[in-house]
C-alpha cells in the first residue's frame, strides 16, 4: 500500500513538471492496449477502435501504453526482459522516432509509464500474474520515475535495479 502511496506522490510531482507542455498536445487514442483495438487492415493501414477516453492528449500515453507491453509480456512469460521482446520494444520506440523525430518524448514518459504499469501489474486485470513478476514491475514504474528522462539503453536496469 506504502509503495502505491509512493508511486502517486511521484505521479504528482510529475505532472507539475509537465503540465506547462502544451505544445505537445496531439490527436491520440488514449486507450490502447493489446487485444483487439488496434487493427491492420489488408492496405497496411491502421484502424483504431474504442477511442473512448480523450481524442487530444500527450503522445506518450499511446506510446507507453503500446510499448510496456512488450516489458510486461515477457517478464509475463519469462520473468525478466528477453528476445524478442527487447528488440521489438526497441524496434517499436525506433520506429516512433523516425516517423516524428520526437526525442522530447523521453523527458515525458515517466508518468505514463507508472500508469501503464499499475494497470498490468494489477491483480485485477491480471490474477495469474506471480508476485515476483508484479514486484518486477512495480520496481520499473518506481526506477523510471525516479531519472529526469526515459532511456531506452537502461530498459533492464528499471526491470532490475533495486528501487
Amino acid at each position: 500500500k506504502r509503495e502505491i502511496e509512493n508511486i502517486e506522490v511521484e505521479v504528482v510531482r510529475w505532472r507539475n513538471r509537465i503540465k506547462y507542455l502544451s505544445h505537445r498536445c496531439s490527436r491520440i487514442h488514449g486507450d490502447m492496449h493489446p487485444f483487439g483495438n488496434v487493427r491492420f487492415r489488408n492496405d497496411n493501414s491502421i484502424l483504431t477502435l474504442d477511442r473512448s477516453r480523450e481524442e487530444f492528449g500527450e503522445p506518450a500515453d499511446d506510446i507507453t501504453s503500446m510499448s510496456i507491453n512488450y516489458i510486461f509480456f515477457s517478464v509475463w512469460r519469462h520473468g525478466r526482459l528477453t528476445h524478442p521482446f527487447k528488440e521489438l520494444f526497441k524496434l517499436f520506440l525506433e520506429r516512433y522516432l523516425d516517423k516524428t523525430g520526437d526525442y522530447e518524448i523521453f523527458k515525458v514518459m515517466a508518468p505514463f509509464y507508472a500508469f501503464r504499469g499499475l494497470v498490468v501489474a494489477h491483480p485485477i486485470y491480471y490474477p495469474d500474474l506471480e508476485s515476483d513478476k508484479r514486484r518486477k514491475i512495480l520496481k520499473f514504474i518506481i526506477n523510471v520515475l525516479n531519472e529526469e528522462r526515459f532511456e531506452i539503453d537502461r530498459l533492464e536496469d528499471y526491470l532490475e535495479s533495486p528501487n
